[in-house]
This record gives structure tokens, C-alpha cells and sequence, in this order.
């Protein structure tokens, strides 16, 4: 099973290295942002092997391209009920 946080302004893979940031995000921001991460992940839109490879860089590139697909998503969403 792989565990994604949400840690403030960024997603990233708990580990005791994760950085840690000043929350920006509101509550209901960071809950939007992790449920569109998890549809994104139940739908098979990320490989969720490469997400939880051993391979740093691998997994690094496919967090970013999680992180990049969520963030999108979630301003088109925003824009959206503007």
C-alpha cells in the first residue's frame, strides 16, 4: 500500500526527511487536493509502481508528474467556480 501526506504546500511520500512547510492552504484546499490525488491514482493516471520505486529518481520524477496532474486539476476545478 502506498501512504501519501499531504505536507502543507507539497505532496510527498512520509518519510522522516520529508520537508516540512508553512501551511498555506486552507483545510478544505488540502482536502480537494487529496482527493483529486487519490482519483488520479485509483484511476490508474500515475504508474503507482513508479511512485513507490526503490529507484529515488524514478519515484521523484512520478511525484512530480502526480504532484503537476493534481495541481492542474485542482485549478481547473477553482477557476471554475470563480
Amino acid at each position: 500500500m502506498i501512504c501519501i501526506l499531504f505536507t502543507f504546500e507539497t505532496l510527498a511520500f512520509h518519510s522522516p526527511s520529508a520537508p516540512r512547510y508553512h501551511c498555506a492552504m486552507s483545510d478544505e484546499q488540502i482536502h480537494a487536493k487529496a482527493v483529486i490525488a487519490a482519483a488520479i491514482i485509483q484511476s490508474r493516471g500515475v504508474d503507482i509502481e513508479g511512485l513507490a520505486s526503490v529507484n529515488k529518481d524514478l519515484s521523484n520524477r512520478k511525484l512530480a508528474h502526480l504532484q503537476d496532474l493534481t495541481e492542474r486539476i485542482y485549478n481547473a476545478l477553482a477557476a471554475g467556480t470563480r
